[in-house]
């Protein structure tokens, strides 16, 4: 292990469960490593108010119990997060990505994406197609021809946010990235090929900070050689 994996409680645990493809529960995945050390939450449906479509529905990533530190990403990202643009957040495994896209998601504007924001995970799903049915499900499509064009329909003549976690797994990102119309992406990748000219390298916090971001998960004080140790090992 190594100093990156200090800000494991922020990692991309965010995202253990996702919709099942013709029910509206979760279909939970199986999630080993000490990247995923907050497995078990979910993924779920919000509604927020959105006073320019009364039909908005939002799909989120829940988001981390701990999140500290990243005021600078967070102000980076509403900056960068507007319809017809493409963001990207990379790093490694467990440096947070997954944990700061929910965070700075739910900082927008409601009139930024007054169409929704909807949330795919690639976690054990490579699949592009079950991300095609995340979004028709999300916007209740009545999907009776071919899913990829009545989406692509669907999404030109919407102004929403795409969140796409973990999209070094999936096998055709550039399919939906065409697909997209001007809706806005937030895309978080282990890969920096996945991304544009858009992209913020996600780096590994300040030993103190880390060391903050252990306490603050652990809701102890705790002793400080301990935890300095700690994080020396994650």
């Amino acid at each position: 292990m190594n100093n990156q994996d200090h800000n494991i409680a922020q990692g991309d645990s965010a995202v253990d469960k996702q919709m099942n493809d013709n029910r509206s529960t979760t279909q939970t995945q199986t999630i080993t490593g000490n990247e995923n050390i907050n497995a078990g939450r979910d993924v779920g449906r919000e509604h927020h108010q959105r006073p320019t479509s009364s039909a908005s529905t939002c799909l989120l990533p829940s988001q981390d119990e701990v999140f500290l530190h990243r005021e600078k990403e967070l102000t980076w990202l509403d900056k960068q997060l507007l319809p017809d643009k493409v963001v990207a957040v990379c790093g490694p495994g467990g440096m947070g990505k997954s944990a700061l896209a929910a965070r700075a998601v739910r900082r927008l504007p409601p009139d930024r994406f007054p169409d929704g924001i909807i949330f795919h995970t690639f976690y054990h799903q490579t699949e592009t197609s079950k991300a095609l049915q995340t979004i028709a499900r999300t916007l209740h499509l009545p999907v009776k021809g071919d899913l990829e064009q009545e989406v692509a329909e669907a999404l030109g003549s919407r102004q929403a946010l795409l969140i796409l976690d973990s999209a070094e797994e999936a096998d055709d990102l550039p399919a939906l990235l065409r697909l997209r119309g001007r809706c806005g992406m937030l895309i978080t990748s282990r890969r920096k090929s996945d991304a544009g000219p858009l992209r913020w390298d996600l780096q590994a916090l300040p030993d103190e900070q880390a060391e903050d971001v252990l306490r603050a998960w652990c809701g102890q004080a705790g002793d400080q050689q301990a935890i300095k140790q700690i994080a020396e090992l994650l």
